[in-house]
């Protein structure tokens, strides 16, 4: 104990209260509960093929969730999307929903 580091305590990490949106490990996250609730938007960078932390946060909340990844082709984001069809709309049918102009947006812009 004599070696133990001890961070500043600028760095110390402030007395929040987290909860975990999503699942153990990598694709959920803790996050301030408090954070979430003031927000009208999420921005999801990364997303692979694991949204349990969108779709915690989109069953938990009315917030709109904008996901990203540059990493994945169109056909593994649509069978994945087609086998979770009972957690989300269908997404085949979102490209031509007014509602989502960003999903037609990347569905038009993908390279298959």
């Amino acid at each position: 104990m004599g070696n133990m580091a001890v961070l500043p305590s600028f760095l110390r990490p402030k007395n929040y209260s987290l909860t975990r949106y999503g699942r153990d490990n990598d694709g959920g996250y803790l996050v301030v509960k408090n954070d979430i609730e003031k927000s009208k938007h999420i921005l999801s960078f990364g997303i692979n093929d694991d949204w349990s932390f969108e779709q915690d946060i989109y069953e938990k909340y009315d917030i709109s969730i904008y996901c990203f990844d540059g990493s994945i082709s169109v056909i593994p984001l649509i069978k994945l999307a087609i086998k979770n069809a009972f957690h989300f709309p269908n997404p085949l049918d979102m490209p031509n929903d007014p509602a989502c102009p960003e999903v037609q947006i990347v569905f038009s812009d993908a390279k298959i």
